[in-house]
């Protein structure tokens, strides 16, 4: 019985994950190549501001920054994402028997495949500048599934907030530009004060995924990069997402109530 429902639930999941698909600019190469655009955008106008006292004591600033760029709007896009997925199927999840777990994931299919989409392109860009180290694509698939996992839970936790409060989104949406100032996309961590950088790298989630990531697809040793870093950012992606996971079950029936 167990297994059939879970059979039945993967089914639902691939179908309505295909229609989120179907309806986003990801339903051929050109749409998706497309939505690169604003990426692309975004390290044109940060590369210039920067450059100067930022990038020149940088190895590959431009591809860093772009990669920095990338993960950050990942982020912001999964977390919003959950956020409003549970709210915005509200009919679907009260009229039938369809799992809100399976509502909210298939929603974050299509945040997913831009992820995945724009890291490759961050990594061919590595491989024509002839600097990617083959070695590191396995390490990469693992860091990306834990990033995504970080992504959810923080969602999650974010979710069950705005399902009570609906200005939760809107703060969101205010804070969270503050995150590219607080991650280390278009500097190292040690041109932080020691204080500075240890608040950055100890408090944010997403400080030693930006260093992993640089690291394993520049090639480049960062100064602050040893094994605990990979370890560090393992434990936040579990936390978080475990964390948000318990907290949506525990609070599944007031949040639809609320709905």
């Amino acid at each position: 019985m167990l297994m059939k429902n879970l059979k039945k639930h993967l089914n639902l999941f691939l179908v309505l994950s295909r229609m989120h698909i179907i309806s986003s600019d990801y339903r051929s190469f050109l749409g998706a190549l497309w939505s690169f655009a604003g990426p692309l955008l975004s390290l044109g106008v940060l590369y210039f501001i920067f450059i100067d006292r930022f990038g020149r004591q940088i190895p590959h600033f431009p591809l860093r920054l772009l990669i920095g760029i990338v993960l950050l709007s990942s982020f912001k896009l999964v977390v919003q994402v959950v956020m409003q997925a549970v709210s915005a199927n509200r009919d679907v999840i009260i009229n039938s028997l369809t799992p809100p777990l399976v509502i909210v994931l298939s929603a974050v299919s299509v945040p997913f495949l831009k992820f995945i989409v724009e890291i490759t392109v961050c990594i061919a860009l590595a491989v024509f500048a002839g600097i990617f180290p083959f070695r590191n694509i396995f390490s990469l698939l693992g860091l990306s599934v834990f990033f995504f996992l970080l992504s959810l839970g923080v969602g999650f936790i974010l979710a069950i907030l705005y399902s009570f409060a609906t200005d939760v989104l809107e703060i969101w949406n205010s804070i969270s530009p503050i995150l590219f100032f607080v991650c280390p996309i278009f500097y190292t961590l040690n041109m932080l004060s020691p204080w500075g950088r240890n608040l950055a790298y100890t408090l944010n989630p997403l400080t030693p995924f930006m260093i992993c990531f640089q690291t394993l697809i520049l090639g480049v040793q960062e100064p602050h990069l040893t094994s605990a870093t990979y370890l560090h950012a393992l434990l936040w992606a579990l936390s978080l997402f475990l964390i948000g996971l318990f907290l949506s079950k525990k609070f599944e029936k007031q949040i639809l109530e609320y709905l």
